[in-house]
């Protein structure tokens, strides 16, 4: 797991770096490249949000299951059951929490020029 967090935590903020120098510089051009990634951006948050939440009915189903049809079952068949859930819950908490963020951000770098006072004839000096 540390490997792939060496590998995209860089990535990452070469991303944000890169949209941070194009909506300071360039708010124009910012805006335009904002409104072709935003739907996306929420198609994909979307679909892994589905995802997510697709997981946690199956594994809810599956743990029902097998309390009613096992009520003296192994506990490990339980543990198992119980720790998918929280998993498929997990990342779908943090899905949301991350788009928001996301979401909060390109927003604020929409708003930057206005913030900052920038004229937008002065941005690309």
């Amino acid at each position: 797991m540390i490997r792939y967090v060496a590998v995209i935590v860089p990535i990452v903020l070469a991303i944000i770096s890169g949209v941070t120098f194009i909506a300071y510089k360039h708010p124009k051009g910012y805006k335009k490249i904002l409104t072709a990634i935003t739907y996306p951006l929420a198609v994909v948050a979307s679909s892994i949000i589905a995802s997510n939440v697709g997981g946690i009915v199956i594994t809810a189903n599956q743990l029902n299951w097998q309390l009613t049809n096992h009520p003296k079952g192994n506990i490990a068949d339980l543990s198992i059951y119980i720790n998918n859930l929280q998993n498929s819950v997990n990342y779908a908490g943090l899905t949301i929490v991350g788009s928001l963020c996301v979401a909060g951000y390109l927003t604020f770098l929409y708003y930057l020029p206005d913030i900052l006072g920038i004229d937008k004839s002065e941005a690309r000096k």
